[in-house]
């Protein structure tokens, strides 16, 4: 009765049925997101429907192309889709080895590729010194234990409020060096897959 007294232009009714699906569906989606292992890394609570999530953001510094073919290899390690031997030997029927098939060492396990594979540390090296470099004195990046630093190149918006943060350059410039890196290992792991006997590249 109140807005047949009071009626709405189309415009206002637009608004508020878009903040009201906006809401619920932002909701839905953050208590589901707690539900899956493979999202611990992402900074769900960052997610605002209608909103790029801050960690596909490229700022106007930061070179578009090179950014842009780098996102992929990061969002699939921070979502958990990406294809590593411990995930693969976990949803394969077949008896696929979860060993790193390029160190073999231990489980290929995002922890293992991104900071232990032996075969990728000379990839690794330098980045990570850059991404110690940018985090500065706010983030003393070498003393953090591994899980932390796992977590900061995964998504180093999960470490902070990024709303009440106004040193977004800051951060930003952390998360193009990860971008680096990821990217990076991603490139030497794949050239070195290709020299690999077809066979022993599935673990089989």
């Amino acid at each position: 009765m109140e807005i047949l007294r009071d009626p709405v232009s189309k415009s206002q009714w637009k608004t508020v049925t878009l903040r009201a699906v906006y809401a619920y569906w932002g909701r839905r989606i953050k208590q589901q997101a707690l539900t899956y292992s493979s999202l611990e890394y992402l900074s769900v609570g960052h997610y605002n429907p209608g909103k790029i999530h801050p960690l596909l953001r490229i700022t106007e510094t930061q070179t578009q192309s090179r950014e842009v073919n780098r996102l992929p290899v990061k969002t699939k390690l921070v979502t958990g889709t990406y294809s590593l031997q411990s995930t693969r030997a976990a949803f394969n029927n077949l008896d696929v080895d979860p060993t790193c098939l390029l160190c073999k060492t231990s489980a290929e396990t995002l922890e293992h590729f991104i900071l232990h594979c032996t075969k990728l540390q000379h990839v690794r090296v330098q980045i990570l010194c850059d991404i110690a470099s940018a985090c500065g004195e706010n983030i003393n990046f070498s003393q953090l234990c591994t899980s932390d630093q796992l977590r900061i190149i995964l998504d180093v918006y999960s470490t902070v409020d990024v709303v009440h943060n106004k040193n977004t350059e800051y951060l930003a410039e952390i998360d193009r060096h990860t971008r680096r890196l990821c990217h990076a290992l991603h490139c030497e792991r794949k050239k070195l897959f290709a020299l690999l006997p077809t066979r022993r590249r599935y673990g089989l």
